[in-house]
């Protein structure tokens, strides 16, 4: 959130505001707002917009990636009738019923 607003221009006080509206649920106490005022004073507008433009080139890639794969023929691996009947699945330790 306080990359987005940094990019657009907007005034601690904005971010600020929006910051609570987007933790509303689960509370922001007064030494991570501190800790968030730091970290956008220290940010400056053109990294933010830089790192928006990264991420906007980068999901504009995968997108254009997805596309050209939709009408690639489906990997073996993928198939159903590719799977091995020898294959048991364990569930693991740490969701066992007790």
């Amino acid at each position: 959130m306080l990359l987005l607003t940094k990019a657009a221009g907007c005034s601690w006080t904005t971010a600020r505001e929006l910051l609570l509206m987007y933790v509303a649920n689960r509370g922001l106490n007064a030494e991570d707002m501190s800790r968030s005022f730091e970290r956008y004073k220290k940010l400056s507008q053109e990294t933010a917009r830089n790192i928006v433009d990264f991420y906007e080139r980068r999901m504009s890639l995968r997108a254009e990636a997805d596309e050209k794969n939709k009408d690639a023929p489906e990997p073996v691996a993928a198939r159903d009738d590719a799977i091995d009947d020898d294959v048991v699945a364990v569930p693991s330790p740490s969701i066992a019923p007790v």
